[in-house]
């Protein structure tokens, strides 16, 4: 009877360790260079309002926006990404040096005014660190500047001049 208890307990701790190397991921035994860094990109976008005067559909489109990774304020190895093409390219992480990024989306046009009649300009911005590691980043894009849309009754004319 001992003799099939410690077959058994032989068993159940090479099935345990079995287990838990079969549990691994592909990601989990990823090698990360050494000064380098992993990152997956997303984005969400989210006008913070709902009004009839304007078609929000454009702005919370997700593939209508435009991607960049920043560092010291220039965009890294001069390439953007439309997040549609982004997100079918990204099957693998992005690999950066190690250092301070920023993650920067936007949609529209940007003017140096509060308000514009041309657009709404939507922009979201985060800071991130890589350090060896692997990590997902999502930046939310809200809106930077209003859009204004006035529409007059045709009796106006009529009150003024």
């Amino acid at each position: 009877m001992t003799k099939l208890r410690q077959f058994l307990g032989g068993l159940i701790c090479a099935l345990c360790g079995w287990m838990l190397t079969a549990c691994s991921s592909e990601e989990d035994s990823l090698q990360i260079p050494e000064g380098k860094g992993y990152v997956k990109l997303n984005l969400t976008a989210d006008a913070g309002f709902q009004t009839k005067a304007m078609d929000e559909s454009a702005y919370t489109n997700l593939n209508n926006y435009t991607v960049q990774i920043l560092k010291d304020g220039n965009v890294v190895n001069g390439k953007e990404w439309n997040y549609a093409d982004l997100q079918a390219e990204q099957t693998e992480l992005i690999e950066l040096t190690n250092g301070d990024y920023q993650l920067k989306a936007f949609y529209g046009e940007k003017y140096n005014v509060a308000s514009t009649r041309d657009g709404l300009y939507m922009e979201g911005i985060k800071t991130f660190n890589v350090n060896g590691d692997q990590q997902a980043l999502t930046v939310e894009c809200k809106p930077v500047q209003a859009k204004i849309q006035v529409n007059f009754d045709a009796k106006m004319k009529d009150y003024f001049s």
